[in-house]
């Protein structure tokens, strides 16, 4: 702890130091692929949260943006992230991954919070890219430093709403990269 607490230069909140508990390695790196990710403001952050595993030909990511502020916020956003960790450990598609979550927080919260999200999987063979959207931004695509284009899918419900009664009620967004290109989920 001595350590953790030497870094830090202001106070931070319990839903703060919760949802830092939670995030895997914010850094990445392989002769594939490189992720990074942050959150802001890092000593208040609640809700917002971020996921991915790397895996043999496949990095799965993803970003959530729990309802509010303060711990309950934090307590969405540990549910939706043990949710999802939980349906992709199991294999699942990213649609049935993106109800999985969906029901577990309406479970849990009884449609009175939600989490927009963007669930993603990149082939780190083919570059291919699969994503679907619980009303988040869109990812955007970036080529030699320049904007490319936003990625586009219809997005479902935001995570918690408790409309979606099938596996399938996600669109799946595709994408090929090319070698180089960079993707910001926001």
């Amino acid at each position: 702890d001595s350590i953790i607490a030497a870094t830090r230069t202001t106070e931070v909140t319990l839903a703060a130091e919760i949802q830092w508990g939670l995030l895997p390695p914010l850094t990445f790196e392989s002769t594939q692929v490189a992720v990074a990710g942050l959150l802001e403001p890092a000593y208040d952050v609640a809700g917002d949260s971020i996921d991915y595993a790397v895996d043999p030909g496949v990095i799965h990511l993803a970003i959530f943006d729990g309802m509010g502020h303060g711990l309950r916020s934090a307590q969405l956003a540990i549910l939706a992230v043990s949710a999802y960790r939980n349906a992709r450990r199991s294999g699942c598609s990213l649609t049935v991954t993106a109800s999985a979550v969906d029901r577990a927080v309406e479970a849990a919260f009884g449609g009175d919070a939600y989490s927009t999200a963007v669930l993603a999987e990149l082939d780190t063979g083919t570059g291919h890219l699969t994503w679907v959207s619980a009303g988040h931004p869109e990812p955007l695509l970036l080529r030699s430093g320049q904007l490319v284009r936003s990625l586009h899918v219809d997005p479902g419900l935001p995570f918690g709403i408790g409309l979606h009664d099938t596996d399938h009620c996600y669109e799946v967004g595709t994408d090929q990269l090319e070698p180089g290109d960079h993707v910001l989920f926001y």
